[in-house]
């Protein structure tokens, strides 16, 4: 398994090195913060702008298809085995550098056993699933983070 990962790093250029390298840190980082910081120390890095002109069309694409290819790389590859939360922090905040803002939504649903309440949080751009969007209609939206809204707010 190792010589497998060893052949594809070195396939990998010294960008996408750097980005894999990247993605890796903002994963262990959010894992981090869920564990030590209070939550509305989180909710206020949710809602930061972006300080860089805002990407459109295809150069928006290009960077959100990288930053998700990274952090599944890394995830999934290197083993960091960081669930939807992480995952979307990591995404916002990679994106967020790149010059796109995005929304982070957190949600819950009875999916299992009747009264269980599962939680879920996941990443979009505009209406479009960035990170771990896939089944999104079976939760209840009980949060949303977007700069837009933190923008409104200060007013």
């Amino acid at each position: 398994m190792r010589h497998k990962l060893r052949t594809k790093l070195a396939l990998l250029t010294p960008a996408n090195c750097g980005l894999l390298l990247e993605a890796t840190l903002h994963l262990l980082a959010a894992r981090l913060a869920l564990h030590l910081l209070p939550f509305h120390w989180l909710t206020w890095w949710f809602q930061r702008m972006v300080r860089s002109p805002e990407l459109g069309g295809a150069a928006r694409q290009l960077a959100i298809q990288r930053v998700c290819l990274a952090l599944y790389f890394a995830n999934r590859r290197l083993s960091i085995n960081a669930v939807c939360f992480p995952l979307s922090i990591a995404a916002q905040t990679m994106l967020r550098r790149r010059g796109v803002s995005t929304t982070l939504y957190y949600g819950a649903a009875t999916l299992s056993e009747p009264g269980q309440l599962t939680a879920h949080v996941w990443l979009q751009d505009g209406d479009k699933g960035i990170v771990a969007h896939e089944n999104i209609s079976q939760f209840q939206i009980l949060a949303r983070y977007s700069p837009l809204q933190s923008a409104s707010t200060r007013k």
